[in-house]
This record gives structure tokens, sequence and C-alpha cells, in this order.
């Protein structure tokens, strides 16, 4: 009975849902170089709680979109930005599938760190059009991720390719899904060899 105990308590945990693992990878890179540590896992950035631990040992727990827009400790104000510093910090930016009133059947795709409304006035595709567009946090990732969907994987000189509308409208659907799959397998996978490392860790000062 206690070794099937012992075997039960050294299994490791059940995995987490693949969102947990992409929100927790997205908090970890917007607490770069803050001072601030997060506790745990995130499940949810808007609702529920999560746990952080600043460099001078104060622990809070509170909304995590709050720390993730730059809300420093309660108590002594470390790692305190401005949401324009977080979205330098962690290259976020939109990724648009652009139209061109003059040649029906092409789409381009274009990607900016900038706002929105900054690029909608900016227009730095000329006559190109933005008929969709997707706020992300890995602008790399993303373009990267969306030409793989298109089926034109990069590298390649960004110019536009003849392809169906409505394929393209798929591909930008999809974008959001593959982008957090990607982050989530990477952030699972981290996470793994930690534990790995903890249990090889604790063995050998039981040994």
């Amino acid at each position: 009975m206690g070794g099937e105990l012992n075997l039960r308590s050294e299994q490791p945990p059940a995995p987490l849902p693949e969102w947990v693992y992409a929100y927790t990878a997205s908090m970890k890179r917007r607490l770069e170089g803050r001072d601030i540590t997060l506790l745990g896992y995130v499940k949810s950035m808007r609702s529920g709680k999560s746990n952080f631990r600043c460099s001078k040992g104060h622990q809070w727990r509170t909304t995590p979109w709050l720390v993730a827009e730059g809300e420093g400790c309660p108590e002594c104000g470390i790692g305190k930005r401005t949401p324009e510093e977080i979205r330098k910090m962690i290259n976020a930016g939109i990724i648009c599938l652009l139209t061109h009133p003059d040649k029906p059947g092409f789409i381009k795709i274009g990607v900016e760190t900038a706002m929105p409304e900054d690029v909608y006035r900016e227009k730095p595709w000329g006559d190109w059009e933005i008929h969709r567009y997707r706020n992300v946090e890995e602008t790399v990732l993303a373009e990267t991720l969306i030409w793989e969907l298109l089926g034109h994987p990069l590298p390649h000189d960004r110019e536009p390719v003849r392809i169906g509308l409505d394929m393209a409208e798929e591909a930008f659907r999809r974008l959001h899904y593959v982008i957090q799959e990607k982050i989530a397998f990477e952030e699972r996978r981290i996470s793994s060899e930690n534990r790995s490392h903890e249990t090889s860790d604790a063995k050998r000062k039981n040994a």
C-alpha cells in the first residue's frame, strides 16, 4: 500500500489546458527585466487572480492583466512600466490581411509594431487596404505562422500572392489558435524540463 502511494506521489501532474500555458508564457515575457516573478500559472488574464513576488520579497495577488499592462509591486512600485513600454518590450503590433481594389484574387500580408489606429492613419502599404487584422504580441512569430497557413512559408520576398480571399480569411481565423498552440507547446516543454531538474535535485539531496 505504502509503495503504491509513493509511486503515485512521484507521477507528474496532469497537463493543464493549452491556454493556461499560453497565458503563462505571455505573462513571463511581459515580466522580463521588471524584477517581478510569477508564482504558479495564469489561468485567465482578465478574470481570476495570480500570485506575484518582486525582487524585494513582497508578494501579492491580483488580476494578471493589470501586471501584464505595466502595474508594479503595490508596496514598493518595482517593475512598473507604461503600456507603451510593455508593447515595445514584447514586440507587439498588428498583422494585416491586405487586398487591392485593382488586383482581385491577390492578397498581401502586412506587419507593423504599432497601434491599429496609427496604421490606419499612416497607411504604410499605400493602396493596399486592410481587410482583416489581428493584434499580436509576437509579430515575428505571427508573420511566420500566417505565411505557413497560407501555404507560402518564409523566407520569400513578401510580394502579393494569388490566393482566394476565403482561404486567406480562414488562415486569419486559425492564426490565433496556431500561435497559442505554438507558445503553449514551448511553455510545456520548459515546465517539463524544470520539473525534471527539480526531481533530479531532490533525489540527489535524499541520496
